[in-house]
């Protein structure tokens, strides 16, 4: 950087004589016979100060190279080169890069401006880029170039002249990158003046309303308003502009063809850097698609909740309806083998008997049919003690628990929100479950939870002989068996019913397949809210 004394180079590289006359600067007259030098020995005060003032580098140097002027903000510009009153026309910029764009491009030094108007050439209004080696620190300059010549002449050196708009052009590179992601939106984004007239429109806008950015352009933004949504946008932007604030809403516009389609719009009010109001911006989007899709799977929906009431509803009535019969068949079957077992041949018994286990096995199916329809009949979330469904569960297996000699080890049991029958009903078939599967060593039992943010994650454990973990999603499908019904009685229906329960109080189950030894059963259930959430 240089010096003080170097900055006071305005006005000094003539004499710094004032007038004879009056010690005081005559008023400045540059006239075509003479030159910048003479000038400055004419008036240096006041050549010194317009130089001092200015916002622009200047720069002059001799036809040799010598350094005939340099005001300061030549240095604030370009901070760090050293402007030597003997040096070669580049050494101004010896500490930068010269590119001629932002990409790179190298410049020959005696492409600069500078060095152009030592050779006598004008250069107006060229842009360089510039890094600087030291850091790294990056601008651009505007420069002009202007021989300077005697009045018989003869070229005797140049001046250039710098200002630095890096911001400008940061400015228009971020404008430039806007306006490209606009132009390319799939949205329309469009822009009016405040009184309504569109002022630009890009490609969206142009798929959208069938109009070209050239016919769009000037035409009032209540072209796109249909009939029955007068006065809607002028209305909106007042509200817009009187909450200085985006309003997004959803409406109807209209096509070139006048097709109507439903839209999401946000009309946003436009500012000018003093806050003053200069138009607005709008955004829309077809919304026709989405609300088709909405309408369709609102439609497939509400047939699907039918169809599964109507096949809920079915099952239980019918399942209901057959109870009766069953139990006359069954009853009379088993009346006729006590009756008259032993009195006919072995071949007899043996049909009787089959027919006693058919209908003892259909009224199991039956049952558990029931079951499954009323799992999905009404659903009561309440606050339910866990450990309190457990007991009921363990209530009702009490006999085969005793019988197979289990062992059932409790673990945590928290509050949870879920249907209370159910929740009974889930651990009941899982416990059956247990005792049904186990293995040569008596039935051991485990079962806990553990908190899953908004969920309770419930774990039960047995040491039966476990579940290959390739059958882990079929099992908890309806009438999905992985024994015959010699090796275990059942239907296949209790595991499907222990999913749809766990849906239907809003979590899932499954199997952990990480257990090498017995089976682990996971399902998880909403926890109550705690105080805090309340």
């Amino acid at each position: 950087m240089e010096t003080d004394a170097n900055h006071s180079a305005v006005g000094r590289c003539g004499s710094d004589t004032e007038s004879a006359t009056t010690g005081a600067p005559t008023p400045m007259r540059l006239g075509i016979a003479e030159t910048s030098t003479q000038a400055m020995q004419r008036e240096p005060d006041l050549f010194r100060a317009i130089l001092e003032g200015m916002a622009e580098g200047v720069l002059v140097r001799g036809i040799d190279g010598s350094l005939l002027l340099c005001n300061p903000a030549a240095h604030r510009i370009l901070p760090g080169p050293s402007f030597d009153r003997q040096s070669d026309t580049g050494t101004f910029i010896n500490d930068y890069e010269i590119f001629s764009d932002e990409f790179g491009t190298p410049v020959a030094l005696a492409e600069i401006p500078l060095s152009q108007a030592l050779r006598g050439i004008r250069v107006d209004h060229a842009e360089l880029f510039l890094r600087r080696r030291s850091t790294g620190e990056s601008l651009c300059l505007e420069l002009s170039g202007h021989p300077l010549r005697d009045p018989n002449g003869a070229l005797y050196g140049a001046m250039v002249v710098f200002r630095d708009i890096s911001e400008r052009k940061n400015a228009e590179r971020e404008h430039a990158r806007l306006a490209a992601l606009v132009h390319s939106s799939s949205d329309a984004i469009i822009s009016a003046t405040s009184d309504g007239i569109i002022a630009t429109f890009n490609r969206g806008a142009e798929r959208l309303y069938g109009y070209t950015a050239e016919q769009a352009i000037g035409r009032d933004f209540t072209s796109f308003e249909p009939p029955d949504r007068a006065g809607e946008i002028g209305r909106i932007m007042r509200e817009s502009l009187d909450r200085r604030e985006s309003i997004r809403y959803e409406t109807r516009r209209m096509r070139k063809d006048g097709t109507i389609f439903d839209a999401d719009v946000i009309d946003s009010p436009i500012y000018d850097e003093g806050g003053h109001e200069i138009g607005f911006s709008a955004i829309v989007r077809d919304l026709t698609q989405r609300i088709l899709s909405a309408r369709e799977l609102a439609e497939r929906t509400s047939e699907l909740e039918r169809s599964n009431l109507e096949l809920e509803q079915f099952a239980y009535l019918a399942s209901h309806d057959l109870q009766e019969p069953l139990r006359m068949v069954g009853s009379y079957v088993q009346l006729l083998r006590d009756r008259y077992r032993g009195r006919l041949d072995s071949d007899a018994d043996d049909f009787i008997d089959f027919a006693v286990d058919g209908a003892v096995r259909m009224k199991q199916l039956i049952n558990d049919l029931l079951l499954y329809s009323r799992a999905g009949r009404g659903n009561s979330r309440v606050l339910v003690e866990s450990g309190a469904a457990l007991d009921w569960a363990l209530a009702n297996l009490a006999l085969k628990l005793s019988d197979s000699g289990a062992v059932v080890v409790r673990g945590m049991m928290p509050p949870v929100m879920a249907d209370a029958v159910q929740l009974g009903q889930l651990l009941q078939n899982l416990i059956d479950n247990a005792l049904k599967f186990h293995g040569t060593a008596p039935p051991r039992i485990e079962i806990g939870a553990e908190r899953r943010d908004a969920l309770w994650e419930f774990c039960l454990r047995d040491n039966g002989i476990g579940i290959d973990p390739q059958y882990g999603a079929r099992i908890f499908q309806m009438f999905q068996r992985l024994h015959s019904s010699t090796e275990y009685a059942g239907t296949g229906i209790g595991l499907a019913v222990c999913r749809k329960i766990v849906e239907r109080n809003g979590g899932r189950i499954w199997i952990d397949t990480t257990v090498r030894t017995g089976t682990a059963f996971r399902f998880t259930i909403p926890a109550a809210p705690r105080a805090r959430d309340v």
